[in-house]
């Protein structure tokens, strides 16, 4: 049925981060354009914190699904995947609810001033961006946050399956890492106060 081969999930970690570059960055310019005003970075932060509760509550399904196996079945595997997937296609069927961008809006126009340009001029500019002296102040950021998301969310998963025999502490790890990701829900810090 299922079955993760080498060859796939290595090909398919690299489409993964190749495409969560073009999400992440369509991500924030919709947050951008359907948050009014000043309500960016609070729109942001609610975006976030859901982002990583879903980490949390992934997890809590897998710890009662999987209870105390100590591996995982094709029909197990299955179903896990049938689940996630299909509530990853309602969160995405989810997007066709944002509001529509208003028509004459300076982005429209930036929009189609940006249509008359070359194709790889942002590539370009982009480059140029990229060995400036105030991008090169944020290197060691990108890279311990890149290097930490990594580890969080796949190494230290990876390490406790391996280790302990029971699928129930690779989800109790999950469920923890969640917490621990997901803090700005729990403890409000993910949103700005007046």
């Amino acid at each position: 049925m299922i079955t993760p081969y080498p060859a796939s999930v290595y090909t398919l970690s690299a489409l993964l981060g190749v495409g969560g570059a073009v999400l992440w960055t369509a991500n924030g310019e919709v947050i951008a354009k359907n948050s009014p005003g000043d309500t960016k970075a609070k729109n942001t932060g609610i975006f976030w914190s859901w982002f990583n509760t879903s980490m949390l509550l992934g997890n809590i399904f897998l710890y009662f699904y999987l209870g105390d196996s100590e591996g995982v079945s094709d029909k197990q595997r299955l179903v896990i995947y049938l689940v996630l997937g299909i509530l990853s296609t309602i969160g995405t069927f989810c997007f066709l609810l944002l509001a529509p961008i208003q028509e004459g809006s300076d982005i429209e126009t930036s929009q189609t001033e940006r249509v008359s340009q070359s194709v790889f001029q942002p590539i370009r500019d982009a480059g140029k961006f990229f060995l400036t002296w105030q991008m090169g102040l944020l290197y060691a950021p990108i890279i311990f946050t890149g290097v930490s998301l990594n580890f969080w969310s796949s190494v230290f998963i990876t390490v406790i399956g391996n280790v302990f025999p029971h699928r129930s502490y690779l989800a109790l790890g999950g469920i923890c890492t969640g917490i621990g990701r997901s803090q700005q829900v729990l403890s409000g810090d993910g949103y700005p106060t007046r």
